[in-house]
C-alpha cells in the first residue's frame, strides 16, 4: 500500500515539472508568423493609396477605376480624361465654310453640338460676310457640326480635341483657344437623270468573264436582254473545308481598249460622296479584288474600301482612224461579291451603280428624284 501511495506522488511531481519547462519554454521562443517571407524583410513601396508594389520586381504599379497604370503621369492623364468625358471643357471655334472652288460662302447655317456625357446643346448661326462664324460651349473631346445652304450639299463631320491634334484642357478650357474649322461645301451644280440601281446579279458561271448592260440592267446575250456590254465581271469562289477558310476573288474588266475604271476616294464628310465629273484620261482597264483567309489569318485582302468609289469609261467609238470620238461615264459605289450560298456552287456580285446615258457627259452628279429605271422602285438612291 506504501509502494503505490510512493509511485502516485513521484508521477505527480513528474507532471508538475513537465508543465513548468514548457512554459518557460513558450515564454522563450519567438513565435513564427506564415504570412511573412522568413528569409526576407519585405517592405511594400507606399507612395498613395493608389500605390501597389509589384512582387516580381518592385517596381510601382497604380491603379485607377480597377486598372493598372505604368506610371503616376498616366494615371493622372486617364484621371484627367475622365473629368473632361464627365464635365467636359470650355471651347470656341471659328467655322470658316467655302466652295469647292475656294470662294467663301455666306449665309450658310451652322449647327454645332456641344456633347457632355449624355447632355447635349444645339448651337446655330449663320456665316458672315466673309463665310465665317464663331461658337462657344462647354464640350467632351468631340464636337459634332453640320454646314447647310440652298444650292449645296450638306456637310456633316466632326471635329475631335485630342493630345493627337495638339489639344489639352488648361484650367476648364481647350487649348489651342478658338481653332479655325474649314469646311467645304459642294454646289449642286447640274444634276441629271441616271440609270441608278442596286444591284445583286448571279453570274452565269464562276471562273468565266461575262459582259453586263448597265443602261439594261441584263448580262448581255445569251446570258441576259442587255446589249452592249459596258464592262466585264469574272468571280471565283474556293472553299477549302473549314469554315472561314476560302478565297473570293473579283476581276472586272474594261470591254475594249480605252475604256476602264478609276478608283477614287469619297468625300466622306459631303452628302455628295463623289466628284461631280469623271476623269477624262487615266483609266485602267481592270481590277481585281480578292480575299484569301483561314480560319485565324488574313493571307490577303484588296477590296473597294467604304472610303472609296470607282468612275467608269465604257462604250466607246471611233472613227475610221482609231480616234475615239464617243463615249460615256458612270461611278460604281460598294461593291461586294462571293458564293451565293454553301449548296449551289453559284456565285454573285452586289454592287450600286449610276450610269450617263448621253455620250460624252462626264456629269456623275446624279439627281434623286430623276431615276431612268422604276422610280417608285428605285426612288431615294444617293446623289
Amino acid at each position: 500500500m506504501r509502494k503505490r501511495v510512493l509511485f502516485a506522488l513521484i508521477f505527480l511531481f513528474a507532471g508538475f515539472l513537465c508543465v513548468v519547462v514548457f512554459n518557460k519554454a513558450a515564454k522563450t521562443t519567438k513565435p513564427v508568423d506564415d504570412s511573412k517571407d522568413t528569409k526576407e524583410d519585405i517592405t511594400l513601396p507606399v507612395v498613395n493609396s493608389l500605390t501597389l508594389a509589384n512582387g516580381d520586381n518592385d517596381s510601382e504599379r497604380f491603379i485607377y477605376e480597377g486598372e493598372q497604370f505604368s506610371s503616376k503621369q498616366s494615371m493622372e492623364e486617364a484621371k484627367k480624361q475622365d473629368s473632361i468625358d464627365l464635365h467636359g471643357a470650355d471651347a470656341k471655334l471659328t467655322f470658316s465654310v467655302t466652295d469647292a472652288n475656294g470662294r467663301r460662302v455666306p449665309d450658310a447655317t451652322v449647327a454645332a453640338f456641344f456633347s457632355i456625357f449624355e447632355k447635349t446643346t444645339k448651337k446655330t448661326g449663320n456665316t458672315d460676310g466673309s463665310g465665317l462664324f464663331v461658337t462657344e460651349g462647354k464640350t467632351a473631346n468631340r464636337l459634332n457640326y453640320s454646314v447647310k445652304k440652298d444650292g449645296y450639299y450638306d456637310t456633316q463631320a466632326t471635329h475631335v480635341f485630342s493630345q493627337r491634334n495638339g489639344f489639352d484642357v488648361v484650367k476648364g478650357k481647350w487649348i489651342p483657344w478658338n481653332p479655325t474649322v474649314k469646311v467645304i461645301l459642294k454646289e449642286k451644280r447640274n444634276p441629271i437623270p441616271m440609270y441608278v440601281q442596286r444591284v445583286t446579279i448571279v453570274l452565269p458561271k464562276k471562273d468565266e468573264a461575262f459582259g453586263y448592260d448597265f443602261e439594261k440592267g441584263d448580262w448581255v446575250p445569251p446570258h441576259g436582254k442587255g446589249g452592249q456590254s459596258d464592262l466585264f465581271f469574272m468571280c471565283s469562289f474556293e472553299e477549302r473545308g473549314a469554315l472561314l477558310d476560302y478565297k473570293s476573288e473579283l476581276v472586272i474588266t474594261a470591254a475594249q481598249k480605252g475604256e476602264g475604271m478609276i478608283v477614287n476616294n469619297t468625300d466622306t464628310e459631303s452628302q455628295f460622296l463623289s466628284r461631280h465629273e469623271a476623269q477624262e484620261n487615266g483609266y485602267e482597264p481592270q481590277v481585281y479584288f480578292v480575299t484569301d483567309r483561314t480560319p485565324s489569318k488574313i493571307l490577303q485582302n484588296i477590296e473597294l474600301e467604304k472610303t472609296e468609289y470607282l468612275t467608269f469609261r465604257s462604250r466607246i467609238l471611233r472613227d475610221d482612224n482609231g480616234n475615239i470620238i464617243s463615249s460615256n461615264y458612270g461611278k460604281i459605289y460598294g461593291i461586294s461579291y462571293g458564293r451565293v450560298d454553301a449548296t449551289s456552287g453559284k456565285v454573285s456580285i452586289t454592287l450600286l451603280y449610276y450610269f450617263n446615258p448621253i455620250p460624252n457627259d462626264r456629269n456623275i452628279e446624279y439627281d434623286p428624284n430623276e431615276n431612268l429605271f422604276d422610280k417608285m422602285k428605285h426612288r431615294g438612291m444617293k446623289p
